[in-house]
């Protein structure tokens, strides 16, 4: 059902060569997966170290279809043996799930470089939107609720516009993100959302197809913050968010994000909101399941392919045991200073490009 995001990921990244989909002969199962030129490396906090550029076979997130994972992974394991890629990257690999026990049995002797487990979230929306509140625990029913009423205050200097319901314009959506994003602690970060060719195809094409959703708040007619969406069947999964940090004050990630799941408890067509990855105290307090992925990777047999999953390695375990001695109470607080810093150093690049 994402072959459409597959096909605008495939047409607007200069990394990424051909799709790679086959199904088996049975037509039962499928496999989808991206053929890419790009850097592998040891990756520490969003950067990578060490990198050496690769030609990677990219099994996307849910890219093994159907009941014979065995036959999926043999076949993208077989351009290993082809000499075809320098590695396979299964994206998103379900902790636990028949798809990986079939990736561990096929890698089995092989360089194989796995990242830590990521949680994903995701709440069912089975219900009217009081009901899903009333639903969560004592501590999450009092953080939602919290910051809507911060968000809400802002009463009518806040206007929230949808895409495509209220809108369908893509340069005006594009141009509020950008404004917004330019500010925000995801770019002094490095990550999020960024005007690049990628978004612009996301955006454009996802709109016209009818697969993408956006909401942007303004206040006093200034984008202060916004959430996208990808639609496909009865699911959105959220992709991205930013805020202005001159309006952190009113709490607009988490209030806006209960907008929009009051907007997905009141759509009949959807059942399930997905959180992507991440554990923020915002997606827990309103998840109702929850699931561990991660990605594994397998080399062909390289010495440098061999050198960079040993210091992956090394550098997995020295993050785990820092958060391990800090607690998570200080992480968190860690984390907290370093997206005001990244926020700052995010201003100050868009007033000097400005």
């Amino acid at each position: 059902s994402q072959a459409p995001l597959l096909a605008a990921v495939v047409r607007a990244r200069a990394d990424v060569e051909a799709p790679y989909v086959c199904v088996s002969p049975s037509g039962r199962s499928a496999l989808c997966a991206r053929l890419e030129q790009r850097r592998i490396g040891v990756r520490v906090a969003f950067r990578s170290f060490g990198s050496f550029r690769a030609r990677i076979a990219a099994v996307v997130d849910d890219g093994i279809v159907g009941d014979d994972p065995e036959w999926c992974v043999q076949q993208a394991l077989g351009l290993l043996a082809a000499g075809e890629v320098d590695a396979v990257q299964f994206q998103c690999l379900r902790v636990g799930s028949v798809e990986e026990a079939a990736v561990q049995r096929g890698a089995a002797g092989r360089t194989v470089q796995r990242e830590d487990p990521v949680v994903h979230l995701e709440v069912a929306v089975d219900c009217p939107n009081d009901e899903l509140v009333a639903s969560r625990d004592r501590r999450s029913r009092e953080g939602i609720r919290r910051s809507r009423r911060k968000f809400d205050q802002l009463g009518e200097r806040r206007v929230i516009t949808r895409w495509p319901a209220d809108a369908d314009d893509p340069e005006v959506l594009l141009g509020q993100m950008e404004a917004i994003a330019a500010t925000g602690y995801q770019r002094g970060m490095g990550v999020g959302f960024e005007r690049d060719a990628l978004h612009e195809e996301l955006v454009r094409a996802g709109l016209k197809e009818g697969w993408f959703r956006a909401w942007v708040a303004a206040v006093d007619g200034v984008p202060a913050v916004f959430w996208t969406a990808f639609a496909f069947g009865d699911r959105w999964t959220l992709y991205e968010t930013a805020f202005a940090e001159q309006f952190a004050d009113a709490a607009p990630g988490a209030g806006l994000l209960s907008h929009v799941v009051e907007d997905a408890c009141a759509d009949p067509q959807v059942t399930t909101v997905g959180f992507g990855l991440g554990e923020a105290r915002y997606k827990r307090d309103w998840a109702s399941h929850e699931w561990m992925t991660a990605d594994v990777t397998v080399f062909a047999p390289r010495l440098r392919w061999k050198a960079v999953a040993a210091v992956q390695r090394g550098a997995s375990w020295a993050v785990t045991t820092v958060r391990q001695r800090l607690g998570e109470e200080r992480v968190q607080a860690l984390k907290q200073r370093l997206r005001r810093r990244a926020a700052g150093s995010a201003r100050r690049d868009a007033e000097r490009s400005g």
